[in-house]
């Protein structure tokens, strides 16, 4: 778009400005003794001629968009008259019709930054996704707006012929030269796109690979780490069988000794009634140990029937008793006859017997109160106690493995921390939840919920939702 030089017709007296001047100058001196010539010649008229189509033109600058436009709506180029291209090609009709202009009223021609300009169109198309095909259409739409307007000057103006033939000549060919810048714009920012799409391509295929790599390594140390996990719950297992054994004999002994009152003096049976507790201690460890175990490995399996709670809380309260009375602490448990779930009843007794004895350990004054609530399709069994209480960042840890409140809690009261890591273990595997709630110095409050069962229907835990989610005990 826009005049180019190889298109332009010197006009007399434009080839060398400073030779006009000069002949200018020699016609007045001329003038003072040569008479006025007789007529104007046949150039003068033409250079007049392309300056007033060039002016008329010139005023025509918006018209000439304006029908390029109304084409391209007509022709349903959607894409060209859409906002992201609208005013970036109303800046190049409009400078394209105003080069016409200069070069028809002074010959200037279309310098190397405005054909930069006009080409970027094509790069604009190529970035935007526009075919070259619109594009060009485009421009032979603005093509014909100009003539069109410009034969509308010709007639308007009586423009003579050579002139009117040879600026209709000029748009055709800048026009179409146009195009051509156009569309190698376009061709070279699609080879630089096409270049920039293979290297991602190839950096994203040595990812690919990578990740492949990688995930293999994972792969393989996963394997090996389930394999020593494997081997290690194995270990522990059979450790745990040949620590059992004996320890078995052990206690079978001191109960031996402790029922023959006869065979010990005071300080002996004090001995053996030490060596007793110590005993079921270690005993308690071992079967944790490879409880814990058993549930990593995805070994432990329930014997699932009908599970009266009252009768298997109250045989746990019956356990425990002597320990609560030993620090003065009152026992209590309130726990209805239609309370029954389907579970392990030895699972279960283990899951209370572990939160009444933590309860009975951290609680010096006061006692401890066992209730058994229905809440909805699920019962409710709480342990609370009146004793230490816990933080909010020991409470954070609380069911971790191996986790107690500090190592001072450890040396003070015993115990390895696995006891309620593998209370909610066994509660997840009833289809339930285990939740606590505590105050430090004002104690704390364990419970668990389960499944209800009754005669009506029999409930497969792990075919339930989980629980729903309780407010805390006042």
């Amino acid at each position: 778009m826009g005049a180019t030089r190889e298109h332009i017709v010197q006009r007399p007296g434009s080839r060398d400005p400073g030779a006009q001047r000069r002949a200018v100058a020699a016609g007045d001196e001329a003038a003072q003794s040569s008479p006025p010539p007789s007529r104007i010649t046949s150039g003068d008229l033409d250079l007049e001629a392309r300056f007033k189509l060039g002016q008329a033109l010139a005023a025509r600058v918006s018209d000439v968009t304006h029908l390029t436009e109304a084409m391209a709506t007509k022709a349903d180029l959607t894409e060209l008259t859409s906002r992201r291209f609208t005013k970036p090609l109303r800046h190049i009709r409009n400078l394209s019709t105003r080069l016409y202009a200069e070069w028809l009223t002074n010959g200037s021609v279309m310098t190397a930054k405005q054909r930069d300009f006009i080409s970027r169109l094509g790069v604009m198309a190529a970035v935007e996704g526009l075919s070259v095909g619109e594009l060009t259409r485009s421009y032979l739409f603005f093509r014909d707006a100009t003539l069109r307007v410009l034969n509308e000057e010709i007639a308007r103006l009586g423009t003579s012929a050579a002139v009117a033939t040879e600026a209709r000549a000029v748009v055709r060919a800048t026009n179409d030269s146009a195009i051509v810048r156009m569309a190698r714009a376009y061709d070279a920012r699609m080879q630089s796109d096409k270049v920039r799409v293979l290297a991602a391509g190839e950096a994203l295929r040595n990812s690919e690979t990578q990740l492949k790599a990688a995930v293999a390594d994972i792969s393989d140390k996963n394997a090996q780490l389930m394999e020593a996990s494997r081997q290690q719950s194995s270990f522990i297992a059979n450790m745990s069988h040949e620590l059992r054994t004996p320890l078995t004999g052990i206690l079978g002994f001191t109960e031996l000794l402790l029922a023959d009152t006869s065979a010990l003096n005071d300080e002996q049976r004090q001995a053996v009634i030490e060596i007793e507790a110590s005993g079921h201690v270690l005993l308690t460890l071992v079967n944790d140990i490879l409880d814990e175990s058993k549930i990593e490995a995805g070994q432990m399996s329930l014997e699932m029937g009908r599970v009266q709670l009252k009768d298997l809380i109250d045989s746990v309260v019956v356990a425990m008793r002597e320990l609560a009375d030993r620090k003065s602490l009152y026992l209590v448990a309130t726990v209805p006859e239609a309370a029954q779930v389907l579970g392990d009843q030895f699972r279960l007794k283990q899951v209370v017997t572990n939160l009444l004895s933590n309860a009975i350990k951290f609680t010096s004054t006061g006692g401890i109160t066992i209730a058994c609530t229905g809440a909805g399709e699920y019962w409710r069994v709480s342990v609370m106690d009146t004793g230490i209480g816990m933080s909010e960042q020991t409470r954070a840890h609380l069911f971790q493995k191996f986790k107690q409140a500090d190592s001072s809690m450890t040396r003070r009261f015993g115990g390895t921390g696995l006891g309620l890591a593998i209370a909610q273990s066994l509660v997840g595997m009833h289809g339930g939840e285990i939740h606590q709630d505590s105050t430090l110095g004002r104690g704390s409050t364990f419970w668990f919920m389960l499944p209800a069962l009754n005669d009506s229907a029999r409930i497969e835990p792990a075919a339930r939702n989980s629980p729903p989610a309780l407010a805390s005990p006042e």
